[in-house]
């Protein structure tokens, strides 16, 4: 279930996440969806599922996206935490202890991660 997200600090700089297709990017002036997952390879396909997206509230560069797609026995990948300090053109990459669905049921509940808009470091 796909989900639209929006900058809260930044006119038209909107994000969409997949349950299994990963995140986008809105390019105004070319009135395109850039992709921000494509460097995920075969070996990391678990993370092509997109469970949240959050913009930083103060500073329109930064955004963090949890990514995972199932939680089933079946798969032994947990899911990672993406950050970026160039609005998805690229990422720091942080393994979570856990699992994350991006791809279960659940998933069009909303966003599942907030940047406190008082402390974003």
């Amino acid at each position: 279930m796909p989900a639209v997200v929006f900058s809260p600090v930044e006119k038209d700089l909107i994000y969409v996440r997949t349950d299994m297709g990963g995140a986008y990017r809105w390019e105004k002036t070319g009135s395109q969806w850039l992709p921000l997952t494509d460097w995920v390879g075969f070996d990391d396909w678990n993370y092509l599922g997109i469970e949240s997206i959050a913009p930083d509230p103060k500073d329109a560069n930064e955004v963090y996206i949890v990514v995972g797609t199932y939680t089933n026995s079946w798969t032994s990948m947990n899911g990672q935490l993406l950050r970026s300090s160039d609005r998805g053109d690229s990422f720091e990459r942080f393994n979570l202890p856990f699992k994350v669905g991006g791809n279960m049921p659940g998933r069009s509940m909303g966003e599942r991660l907030a940047i406190d808009p008082n402390k974003t470091s």
